[in-house]
């Protein structure tokens, strides 16, 4: 049979008719509504999308990978179900246990050799033709006087043919195919050292220029055809690994451009923006620019530069007398504010009608082509995160919507993305008006040699057009797949990656894409030899993600509470291959299993050992634009991103293609090579252990770090506040000591069920032993959560969605994430006495939380 990765790599126009790669061969399934021609496919695109043809409800079979998230597990409980699964303690001695019930998520796999009986049980032999027919076996003369002796040795060569008559029956029956069935059959434990020698052995740098070819052969956008071929694509691979998959579907608000419903213009002087980037490749269809989530209607007005578009630059503007109501505002991409939701509202509370940014090249440090245009989503991350019409629930068939119009989670602006070389015109067009900016002002657009503000007066009238189709209820698709741990009541480790990409996506962000399939490949792999993890492990193929964070959004949310207690970690890979230089960001908990990870790594040019050269002493927290916000954030759960990145990549434009890749980025797939070590490595870590290795010193280390941090900015605040406000952080500064002194108890306890012999095994391996190293991990995966104010009205003020006190993004932060935003928003709008309030608050649970290392029955 052909395999997957022989099929040909189809064009956008194939793939989007019935013969996509993800067929997986079939000559007659259709995964697309098939269109007449090719021309009349063309034509008829005139909004640029066509949604794929798929049921319209929500399939049953959906809920049950959410089965195992179903019923939540206190956290003191935990060690009653370790002694349960060991036997220690009866069921019944637990009060309100929940049974699972038969829903609970299992891979389907057989057994591979668990008795002659099964095995010969499950070949479909052949029908016997003579069924029915008696007959005798004539004697043979020669043989007529033989004694039963001497008819020894004929019996035993008569034995010997059934035997091979069998084998045959048995391999011509394929009764010997593990494919699957891989990986029920544990035959562990194994040697750590040697399962990392054989999965970085088994890395092919072949397959993972193969998948990155094809993915991004064809635009996906969420949503479009393209997207669900790949959902197809990726649940197909997942499924030859070995994995048990499943599609999860959602019903989203997504907005699509309309061919020739979006226009900048003047009249005078006149012109007219270009808008659409060059077709690189001819064989490739870009797709439309525009902005995700952006106002539909059309403005007018005079045209204004804003910077960066921050909240400082408009006062900036104000403290010069630049007035911008009813102006179209003209900004950077990021800078000093690197979400572009927040520059338009921000140019929307000023009074502004519309908006366009552009992207500079001083900014993104690189040579940025003139043509390229940086797309990308508007949403008001800060208020809503996932589907904006289903806040705080999943957005499902029964899920309510609220309504677009005044919509925390949307501008009410219209607004579009420019390349450089559109932006020029504007700019001269408003030399010598309005102030001469200052130089963190002034770009690096070519033959600008002055930057002007703009006036409301004297600046060209600019008209911006934004018409575009609007889908209240657009089907995505989540692709997950699970490999089982060997422990069922163990928690378990989520992979994931966007799938969906603005345009074709090599880098951003299907570099991740690739490298989390070779992985979800290497442990399949291993799977073949009996080899399976001590805790489950889910790969999360995320759609929508480029849409306000939806795919993993609305599957947190769905899954609700009982994630909280089912996993401990999440790893992110989006953008993964973007440069040559590694970075991490999340949870400081990860801290030390990533330097551990990193000490097994070199650098594939330099060949240092990646430990020696990673900057990050203090790993930073995570950002607010990739898939781990809603793990990280909303859930409590330990999260890391990871990647080779650098200076900058033609990022949200078409030219972040395959000839990119293999011609500039990564010829040779080395990083690529290199970091599916690392998550490989890292996936064994924290799946493969016996005791989770998460790092509380770490956290504290980091805590105090930053409560330093927040005094000196408060200090800086308070100074400047004409009012002479303050805020008194030893209630903060106290609960950081407590917790050290709690952290310090926890890791440096010494139990005899806590001893290694010199190749690193334990000593002792009892019920009893096992069932205590298995509930110090569980302590520790659940720091994170402590940290999270789950209850009722819990979460950040008026950001109620956001639950992790400390690790949290700012309400105007842009992509930074600063410790203690709570404390930090307050100050920011004045309401020095909330800030007070909220110092108390994250004090109380950090001290909570840091107590219950000791004492998990603590109650919340």
């Amino acid at each position: 049979m052909v395999g997957q990765h022989d099929l040909p790599i189809p064009t956008y126009e194939e793939a989007t008719s019935s013969r996509a790669a993800s067929d997986y061969g079939a000559e007659n399934d259709t995964l697309l509504q098939q269109q007449a021609t090719s021309s009349s496919r063309r034509h008829g695109r005139n909004d640029g999308y066509r949604p794929p043809t798929v049921e319209s409800v929500r399939s049953s079979i959906e809920s049950s990978f959410l089965e195992e998230f179903a019923s939540p597990r206190s956290s003191a409980e935990s060690l009653q179900r370790e002694m349960i699964q060991m036997e220690v303690m009866e069921g019944g001695d637990v009060e309100g246990g929940s049974n699972r019930g038969s829903g609970y998520l299992r891979l389907s796999f057989s057994k591979r050799f668990s008795s002659i009986s099964s095995s010969l049980s499950a070949i479909s032999l052949p029908r016997n033709p003579f069924r029915g027919i008696r007959f005798r076996i004539p004697s043979v003369p020669c043989c007529a006087n033989l004694d039963s002796g001497a008819m020894v040795p004929i019996y035993r060569l008569l034995a010997v043919l059934f035997a091979l008559i069998v084998v045959y029956i048995l391999l011509a029956n394929d009764a010997f195919n593990f494919r699957g069935t891989m990986g029920s059959d544990y035959l562990g434990p194994f040697d750590p050292e040697s399962v990392r020698t054989f999965a970085q052995k088994e890395i092919d740098k072949g397959k993972i220029r193969h998948w990155l070819d094809y993915i991004s052969s064809f635009d996906h956008m969420a949503g479009t055809e393209g997207d669900y071929v790949l959902a197809k694509y990726v649940q197909g691979e997942f499924s030859s690994f070995g994995l048990r998959t499943q599609r999860m579907r959602y019903d989203v608000y997504l907005n699509y451009p309309q061919k020739g419903g979006r226009r900048v213009w003047m009249d005078e002087p006149k012109w007219e923006a270009v808008l659409e980037e060059p077709v690189v490749n001819k064989k490739h269809q870009n797709t439309l620019v525009f902005h995700g989530h952006s106002k539909s209607g059309s403005a007018k007005g005079p045209i204004i530069y804003a910077n960066y578009g921050s909240r400082e630059d408009f006062k900036a503007l104000e403290s010069q007398g630049v007035n911008v109501k009813g102006a179209i505002v003209l900004m950077r991409e990021g800078g000093t504010q690197k979400d572009r939701g927040l520059k338009i509202k921000a140019a929307e509370d000023k009074g502004a009608v519309g908006a366009l940014l552009f992207t500079d090249p001083k900014t993104e440090g690189w040579d940025w082509p003139d043509s390229a245009v940086q797309r990308g989503d508007v949403g008001l991350m800060s208020w809503v995160v996932g589907d904006v019409l289903t806040p705080d629930t999943p957005a499902i068939p029964e899920s309510h919507q609220v309504s677009k119009v005044n919509n925390k989670g949307l501008v009410n602006i219209p607004s579009l993305p420019l390349s450089y070389k559109d932006a020029r015109p504007l700019l001269l067009a408003i030399k010598g008006k309005g102030k001469k900016v200052n130089d963190t002002w002034v770009g690096g657009v070519p033959q600008i040699d002055e930057y002007w503000t703009g006036s409301i007066d004297s600046s060209p009238t600019v008209n911006l057009k934004n018409e575009q189709v609007e889908r209240d209820r657009q089907p995505i698709w989540n692709i997950l797949g699970e490999v089982e741990g060997v422990d069922k009541l163990d928690e378990k480790i989520i992979i994931g990656s966007s799938r969906d990409a603005w345009c074709f996506g090599a880098s951003d962000p299907n570099s991740g894409t690739v490298i989390m399939l070779e992985v979800a490949r290497i442990f399949g792999k291993m799977m073949e030899f009996g080899w399976r993890p001590k805790r489950g492990v889910i790969f999360a193929s995320w759609d929508a993600v480029q849409f306000n964070l939806i795919g993993p959004t609305e599957f947190i949310e769905e899954a609700g509470d009982g994630v909280r207690d089912s996993v401990f970690a999440y790893i992110n890979l989006d953008a993964a291959i973007t440069g040559t230089h590694f970075t991490a960001s999340g949870s400081p908990a990860m801290q030390s299993v990533m330097n551990t990870v990193l000490g097994r790594v070199r650098d594939p040019v330099t060949h240092k050992i990646l430990n020696s050269t990673w900057a990050a002493q203090d790993m930073p927290g995570p950002g607010v634009r990739g898939a781990y916000v809603p793990f990280q954030y909303h859930a409590g759960i330990s999260s890391i991103d990871i990647s080779f990145s650098g200076k900058g990549f033609p990022y949200h434009s078409c030219y972040d293609n395959f000839a990119w890749m293999k011609d500039i980025m990564d010829p040779t797939f080395m990083y690529h090579e290199t970091l599916t070590k690392i998550v490989t490595f890292l996936l064994l870590e924290l799946s493969d252990t016996e005791i989770i290795p998460l790092s509380m010193s770490d956290y504290v280390q980091s805590l105090d770090k930053h409560t330093k941090a927040l005094q000196s900015w408060v200090t800086t605040k308070a100074a400047a506040d004409t009012s002479k406000h303050e805020v008194d952080l030893s209630p903060l500064t106290k609960a950081i000591a407590t917790a050290q002194g709690y952290i310090t108890k926890f890791t440096e306890r010494k139990e005899g069920w806590m001893e290694q012999s010199l190749d690193g095994t334990y000593t002792q391996n009892d019920d009893w032993a096992v069932a205590n190293r298995r509930s110090r991990g569980l302590r520790m995966g659940n720091f994170d959560k402590h940290l999270s104010y789950t209850g009722k009205g819990g979460g950040l003020p008026g950001r109620e969605w956001f639950k992790h006190l400390v690790l949290s993004p700012q309400t105007w932060g842009g992509t930074y994430t600063g410790y203690f935003p709570s404390i930090r928003d307050a100050i920011d709008e004045g309401d020095w006495e909330l800030a007070q309030k909220e110092v108390q608050k994250v004090a109380n649970i950090i001290e909570k939380a840091s107590r219950k290392l000791l004492d998990e029955s603590t109650l919340s």
